[in-house]
């Protein structure tokens, strides 16, 4: 009687491992047209054939790079206003996927719109003053108003500050004297 074994290979099936970081040069709004994205930590039991990236939860692309850690250079000048979410994975050899990571990417294009509606610049002014106007911005974080002497004035001092849009509002009542 003849014995046979019939090995049968199953091939990898253990995906690589999730970044433990993934981080951007821009960590706060910006209106860069590009941005260097950074991962670590990635390993794989056979070997890493590409990180990927998706924006927003779109599509994934290569990145062209296949190394556990590294960094490549996203171009977001088609990118809308406003936070993105960009999630980096790996793939290996075998086409096993990695679990995502993701860091936010907060896009701001637009400037601010500011106007004080009943001071004018180098106007004299003194005592307590009111002092009216409007501020907007589509990503407000925070606001500041504050006051140089002169033309061209080397130091300024802040006299209020806000974290909302305002509207034809009173920003501050200003103690010029004393």
């Amino acid at each position: 009687v003849e014995s046979k074994s019939n090995n049968i290979s199953t091939g990898d099936r253990t995906p690589p491992s999730k970044p433990s970081t993934v981080s951007l040069d821009k960590s706060s709004w910006n209106n860069s047209n590009s941005i260097l994205i950074y991962w670590a930590g990635i390993t794989d039991n056979q070997s890493i054939k590409s990180i990927q990236y998706a924006i927003d939860g779109g599509p994934w692309t290569s990145t062209e790079k296949n190394t556990g850690s590294g960094s490549f250079a996203l171009n977001t000048s088609g990118f809308s206003e406003g936070e993105h979410i960009i999630s980096i994975r790996a793939i290996d050899d075998e086409n096993n996927y990695g679990e995502s990571l993701n860091v936010s990417y907060f896009r701001d294009t637009t400037k601010p719109q500011v106007a004080i509606s009943n001071l004018n610049q180098l106007q004299d002014i003194s005592g307590s003053v009111d002092v009216f106007g409007a501020i907007y911005d589509v990503n407000i974080k925070k606001w500041t108003l504050e006051y140089g002497l002169g033309e061209n004035p080397t130091s300024y001092n802040e006299i209020a500050a806000g974290i909302s849009n305002l509207s034809n509002s009173k920003l501050t009542t200003w103690q010029v004297d004393g």
